[in-house]
């Protein structure tokens, strides 16, 4: 009586299409000679041997043999290659492992050994696993350096050209043939691809990018948004994105070199970014669409730019900033640094300002706790402008800010005020003082500000004054009770005082003015009296 056995069959490559039915007349032969039965076939087609998560027969396979109906007793391979050419021998075991101990084992058709654990045959089979992976390793090594004196002679190798350029078939003499299109591939082995330019109106796109980049510093995003509005399609029709210019716009392929080797895969592995200084990049293997010139230009203009900064730039700008200012200093302090990234970038990066201290090494504690209440304040403010649109939603609107800036008020026929909150702390000696730090959104000329200060516990807002006088925007000042700062705005009643406040106060152009026009006003009180004299700024801390 036959036993039920199941074949096991997988090809590396598309072009091994004979491996399968040659595969499977020896595994025919050998079910015949020993008393087999097919009953069931797995089938991996132009999948590698290297890693398992790629071979969904396999993977069936070792699920249906734990399972109690597996509905077969043997698997048959043709040899242990087939099996897998897996880098750790250990792995293939353990594969053939799991069959052996649910009563299913493995069977190998063309070797020269039997399967039958005895110690001539594990011997073998250990020597056979470990030609497997040597095999696999060895032929990546070849089909590398093979690929590296290809692109060194100024042919392409892969698939997409990119936007700007075509592939041309040539022979060996670079001789051209004819153009390829997408997804075709070279049907000779002699023959190879370089890369020529493409339709005009992509060729002259892809300039425009440039000097866009280059000489008006227009970011990725603008330059896409640019070229959507005027209607210029992307390849195949699609709308431009970030990512379509930013790889156009590093690309040296653009200004006639061919870079080899950005990224490997090898051997089943991840695939593994390189530095730049690991690239093959070889100079005048085809025409460029932009000069050299061009090409360096709009590389210095992106390197300005955030996005393209390495985390280790960042983090050196913050080391740099603490080292500086103390290890105390408060993170947001990095706002102020010119051309320095803004602390909602590192953020953005690195995902808290918790695992940021950690890069950094130090301390998050005190950090941590400055951004929740950072935070705490903001949700406050929010709540006051809020409160002061319901109050007057004919005359007062909230303008959302762009990004890093923040929102602030639009009163009809008053222009805009800005809000901030003033946090409540003592000096040494126990007297009372206000920190404020405006944001940048509040350096636009003529700005009011309403300065919202905490009461002590810095829990809640207790007064309100209108000024007209700017602090510079993200310097952090330092005010009291008496101070000459205060001394000159308006302290309102209630917020809904301020349209009118604002109204009185953008019209006084003196200081006189302002106390004749609170005096006046219905209700608004001006908190302290002074001479007729111009106030003080307050100093920056």
């Amino acid at each position: 009586m036959s036993v039920p056995a199941a074949q096991y069959l997988r090809m590396s490559t598309e072009q091994q299409q004979y491996s399968l039915i040659n595969q499977a007349a020896t595994i025919a032969r050998y079910a015949e000679a020993h008393g087999f039965e097919i009953v069931r076939t797995y089938l991996d087609e132009a999948r590698s041997g290297l890693v398992l998560r790629e071979r969904a027969g396999l993977q069936q396979l070792l699920r249906d043999v734990v399972s109690p109906d597996a509905g077969y007793k043997a698997i048959l391979v043709y040899d242990v290659s087939r099996w897998g050419r897996f880098q750790d021998t250990d792995e293939a075991a353990h594969y053939e492992f799991i069959c052996k101990s649910s009563g299913v084992p493995v069977n190998y058709c063309a070797e020269t050994f039997a399967n039958d654990n005895s110690m001539p045959s594990l011997i073998m089979k250990s020597l056979k696993r470990v030609m497997a992976g040597e095999y696999s390793r060895e032929l990546s090594v070849k089909v590398y350096e093979g690929q590296k004196r290809v692109v060194n002679l100024g042919f392409k190798i892969g698939c997409a050209p990119g936007y700007g350029f075509r592939r041309m078939l040539v022979s060996r003499d670079r001789i051209p043939k004819y153009l390829l299109n997408y997804g075709e591939r070279k049907a000779i082995q002699s023959d190879h691809v370089i890369l020529v330019h493409g339709p005009a109106e992509e060729v002259e796109v892809v300039r425009e990018i440039y000097r866009l980049a280059a000489e008006d510093e227009m970011l990725p995003t603008a330059i896409a948004r640019h070229l959507n509005n005027r209607g210029v399609p992307f390849l195949n029709g699609r709308k431009w994105y970030f990512q379509a210019v930013s790889r156009i716009l590093t690309q040296p392929k653009y200004m006639g070199s061919t870079v080899f080797g950005k990224r490997t895969q090898r051997l089943g592995e991840g695939v593994k970014r390189l530095p730049p200084d690991e690239w093959i990049i070889v100079p005048n293997t085809h025409a460029a669409i932009v000069s050299q010139e061009l090409f360096d230009k709009a590389q210095a203009a992106l390197r300005n730019r955030t996005f393209y900064r390495s985390d280790e730039e960042l983090l050196g700008q913050m080391r740099a900033y603490l080292e500086h200012h103390g290890l105390n200093a408060p993170l947001s302090g990095i706002n102020t640094v010119p051309g320095a990234a803004h602390l909602h970038t590192f953020i953005e990066r690195f995902g808290s300002i918790g695992k940021l201290c950690e890069r950094l090494g130090i301390d998050h504690t005190t950090q941590i706790a400055r951004s929740e209440r950072r935070r705490k304040n903001l949700m406050i403010r929010s709540e006051i402008m809020e409160a002061i649109v319901r109050a007057d939603p004919n005359r007062v609107a909230i303008v959302a800010g762009k990004r890093f800036q923040k929102s602030y008020l639009r009163l009809k026929r008053r222009g805009t005020v800005g809000v901030v909150t003033c946090v409540y702390f003592t000096t040494k000696s126990g007297e009372p003082r206000w920190r404020v730090t405006p944001a940048s959104s509040d350096k636009k000329k003529n700005r009011v500000l309403l300065l919202c200060l905490f009461d002590s516990s810095n829990q809640y807002l207790e007064r309100f004054f209108v000024i007209q006088k700017r602090i510079r925007p993200r310097t952090e000042a330092r005010f009291h009770p008496g101070d000459r700062y205060l001394r000159s705005s308006v302290e309102l009643n209630g917020i809904s005082d301020l349209y009118d406040a604002v109204g009185r106060l953008t019209k006084a152009s003196t200081r006189a003015e302002r106390l004749a026009a609170n005096l006046k006003g219905r209700n608004t009180r001006l908190t302290h009296t002074t001479k007729s004299q111009d106030p003080m700024p307050v100093t920056p801390r």
